[in-house]
């Protein structure tokens, strides 16, 4: 996975079928948290 995930890398990762649940054990929590805010989304 790369060191960035870019828009066009998260529709790519939902639109193709694959093992999510790997690719983001692996995800760094920095860029996880990123994402999680730039989408509006919280995890409790």
């Amino acid at each position: 996975m790369p060191e960035s995930v870019s828009a066009q890398d998260i529709r790519k990762m939902v639109q193709e079928p694959g093992d999510m649940t790997a690719a983001l054990d692996q995800a760094d929590a920095s860029e996880m948290r990123a994402l999680y805010e730039a989408l509006g989304l919280q995890v409790s």
